[in-house]
C-alpha cells in the first residue's frame, strides 16, 4: 500500500510536467527535417580538394605572422605576384577552429552556418505562407539547389549572412519588423568574409528601389512601403556601402570582385563559373525548379507583387548566367514560391480527379478506417519516435562518429576519396625539393601539407595564374607538347592522379625514357 501511495504522489508531481512539454505535432516534423537534411548533407560531404586547403593553410599564416600577406606565397608560377586575401576573416575562423577542435569541428561550423542560412529561410517561408508544411516543402527544394554548394569554403559564411539581409528587408517591407539598423553592422563583418557581400548590396538596392517604382507608379498602393519608409531604406543602402570599406583593401575590393567575376581564365577552367546546361545532370534540378516556379506563378490567383519578381528574375538571371550562383537564387527563390503556393488554382486538378470517384471514394473510406484505428496517443508518440530517429541519424552523421561506424558506405573518413595522403607523406619523408607539375585539384592540398618547402604550379586560385599558365596546363595534361612546357617551367618532378583525366600524359611519361618512376600508390604516381 506504501508503493502504491508513493507511485500516486509520483504521478500527481510528474504529470503537470508531462502536460508542460510541447505537443510533437507533424508540422514540426517538418521544420526538424527541413533543417536537419541539410546539415545531413553538411556532415556527409567530406572535404574537397579544391577550395579548401589553401584558405586553412592562409590563416595559420595570419594567425602566426598576425599580419595578412600582400602577393602570393603558394606557387613558383606567379611567386610575388599580388594576391588579395580578401577572405581573410573567414580563413582566419577556419584555422582557429581547427587549432581547437581539428577537422571535425571545422566540419560542424560549416554544417551549422549552413543550417542557419536555411533555418532563416524556412522562417521567411513560413511568414510568407502560414503553413509550416508549405515552408518545410519550398526550403527541401531549395536544398536541393544546393547540394553542390554544401562543402566547407569561405562562401559558406556568406549564405547566413545573405539570408539574414533578405529576412530583414522582407520583414521590413511587411512591416513585421524594422531591424534595418543591423544590415550596416553585418555588411562591415560580410565585407572581410567573402566576395558575395556584393549580392548583399544587390538585394538592398533592388527591394529600394523596386519599393520606390511601387509606389511611384502604383498610386495609393496600401502594400507598397511610404516615402518616409523608402527613405531609411536608402539611408540604409548609403550606410552599407559606406561601410564596405572597413576592410584591408579599402573600396579597391570591389575592383578585386570585378576582376574575379569577369576572369577568362575561371570561366574556362573552372565549370562552377560557366552556365548551367540541361547536359549536365547536377544542373537539372535548377531547371526544373525554374520551370516549377513560373507554373506556379501562372496558376497561382495571387498577383507577384513587383519588388518579389524583380529579386526573383534577378537572381534567375544570375544563375542562367553562372552555376556558382544557383546557390542564391534558392535562397531568394523559396519564399517567394511559399507565398504563392496558397493561392493556387486548382480547380482544374481537381476537376479531372471527380471522374474517378469510385478510386478516390475507397482511398478516402480506406483513410478513415485507418485513422479509426490509431490510438488517439498514437500519433504523438510516433511522432516523438520520428524525432528521436532524426536526432540519431544526425549525431551518426556527426564528423566525430561517422568515420568509426562499422559501416563501409559511411566510414569513407572526412577527407575526400582523392586526397593524394600517402603521396604527400612520400614527398615530406624524403625531403624532395624541386619544382613539381600536378593537376589542379592537388594544388590546394600540396599548400597544406608542404609548404613552404614546396609550392604548386596551379591550385584553387585561378585567377591568380592567367590565361596563359592555364592554357599550358591544359596542353600538359593532353600530352601536347608536354616537354617542352615542362622545361618551360623548369619542371624537376611529375605528380600525377592515375584517372582517366591524366592518361594522356601519363601514358606519355611512362613511355618516355626521360622520366623515372620514383614512387606509386593506388592514387598518384611521381
Amino acid at each position: 500500500m506504501r508503493e502504491s501511495l508513493l507511485e500516486k504522489r509520483a504521478k500527481t508531481r510528474l504529470w503537470p510536467q508531462l502536460r508542460a512539454i510541447p505537443h510533437l505535432s507533424i508540422e514540426h516534423l517538418w521544420v526538424m527535417l527541413a533543417l536537419a537534411g541539410i546539415l545531413w548533407l553538411a556532415f556527409a560531404k567530406p572535404l574537397q580538394l579544391l577550395d579548401f586547403w589553401w584558405h586553412l593553410k592562409a590563416g595559420e599564416i595570419i594567425w602566426t605572422t598576425r599580419s595578412i600577406p600582400r602577393v602570393d606565397l603558394f606557387s613558383f608560377t606567379a611567386a610575388g605576384r599580388d594576391f588579395v586575401h580578401q577572405n581573410w576573416l573567414s580563413e582566419l575562423v577556419y584555422y582557429l577552429v581547427y587549432r581547437l577542435g581539428g577537422l571535425p569541428l571545422l566540419i560542424c561550423l560549416n554544417g551549422l552556418a549552413i543550417a542557419t542560412a536555411f533555418g532563416l529561410v524556412l522562417y521567411l517561408c513560413w511568414e510568407s505562407s502560414g503553413s509550416l508544411r508549405i515552408a518545410a516543402a519550398c526550403t527541401f527544394l531549395a536544398e536541393a539547389l544546393s547540394i553542390g554548394f554544401a562543402n566547407a569554403r569561405p562562401q559558406v559564411f556568406s549564405f547566413p549572412l545573405f539570408a539574414a539581409f533578405y529576412l530583414v528587408l522582407q520583414r521590413y517591407r511587411r512591416r513585421r519588423g524594422h531591424l534595418l539598423w543591423i544590415l550596416p553592422l553585418l555588411m562591415a563583418l560580410w565585407v572581410n568574409v567573402h566576395g558575395a557581400f556584393v549580392l548583399g548590396l544587390m538585394v538592398l538596392f533592388l527591394v529600394t528601389g523596386s519599393e520606390l517604382a511601387r509606389r511611384v507608379f502604383g498610386g495609393d498602393n496600401a502594400e507598397a512601403l511610404s516615402y518616409q519608409e523608402i527613405g531609411h531604406l536608402a539611408l540604409v543602402c548609403l550606410l552599407a556601402l559606406l561601410v564596405t570599406g572597413l576592410n584591408p583593401e579599402g573600396y579597391g575590393v570591389f575592383s578585386y570582385v570585378r576582376a574575379v567575376q569577369n576572369d577568362p581564365a575561371s570561366q574556362k577552367l573552372v565549370t562552377e563559373w560557366q552556365a548551367p546546361t540541361v547536359k549536365r545532370l547536377w544542373d537539372v534540378p535548377f531547371f526544373a525548379a525554374l520551370f516549377l516556379n513560373v507554373l506556379v506563378f501562372i496558376y497561382s490567383t495571387r498577383r507577384l507583387d513587383f519588388t518579389d519578381l524583380t529579386l526573383f528574375c534577378a537572381f534567375a538571371w544570375l544563375g542562367l548566367a553562372s552555376v556558382r550562383h544557383g546557390i542564391w537564387f534558392a535562397l531568394i527563390m523559396a519564399p517567394i514560391l511559399a507565398g504563392q503556393i496558397p493561392c493556387l488554382d486548382l480547380g482544374p486538378l481537381f476537376r479531372v480527379l471527380s471522374r474517378f470517384p469510385e478510386g478516390v471514394g475507397r482511398t478516402t473510406r480506406g483513410n478513415s478506417v485507418l485513422r479509426a484505428r490509431i490510438a488517439p496517443g498514437t500519433s504523438s508518440s510516433l511522432n516523438c519516435l520520428i524525432a528521436g530517429i532524426i536526432v540519431v541519424i544526425t549525431l551518426l552523421l556527426s564528423p566525430w562518429i561517422r568515420p568509426r561506424l562499422p559501416f563501409q558506405s559511411w566510414n569513407y573518413g572526412l577527407l575526400d576519396r582523392k586526397t593524394p595522403l600517402k603521396a604527400m607523406r612520400f614527398i615530406r619523408d624524403h625531403d624532395i625539393r624541386g619544382r613539381i607539375f600536378h593537376p589542379q585539384h592537388y594544388g590546394d592540398y600540396l599548400i597544406w601539407s608542404l609548404y613552404p618547402t614546396q609550392k604548386t604550379f596551379i591550385d584553387g586560385r585561378v585567377h591568380l595564374f592567367g590565361e596563359e599558365l592555364c592554357r599550358d596546363y591544359i596542353r600538359i595534361l593532353n600530352a601536347c607538347d608536354w616537354e617542352n612546357l615542362l622545361a618551360k617551367y623548369q619542371i624537376q618532378f611529375l605528380l600525377l592522379d592515375r584517372t582517366d583525366q591524366e592518361q594522356h600524359l601519363l601514358g606519355e611519361v611512362r613511355r618516355s625514357d626521360r622520366w623515372e618512376r620514383i614512387y606509386e600508390d593506388e592514387l598518384s604516381v611521381m
